[in-house]
């Protein structure tokens, strides 16, 4: 399976920031992009590899490991 090394960029970047705002600003993308950028990563992949909530986002275990290797 090839992923799209955009994504990882921008999944780093959320890991980095600690949110899809502060992340999309960075990138001078959208919020909304980001996010579906993520979704589509995640579907690609099968499972989640971002935590959503309230205070930002954080990587899930699987995300880490992905990171580790982007």
């Amino acid at each position: 399976m090839a992923l799209d090394p955009k994504r990882l960029i921008e999944l780093l970047a959320i890991a980095e920031a600690g949110s899809f705002t502060k992340a999309a600003a960075a990138r001078r993308v959208s919020q909304p992009a980001l996010s579906s950028s993520m979704a589509l990563l995640e579907k690609a992949l099968g499972v989640r590899v971002l935590e959503r909530g309230r205070n930002g986002a954080a990587l899930t275990e699987y995300g880490q490991l992905l990171a580790t290797h982007a």
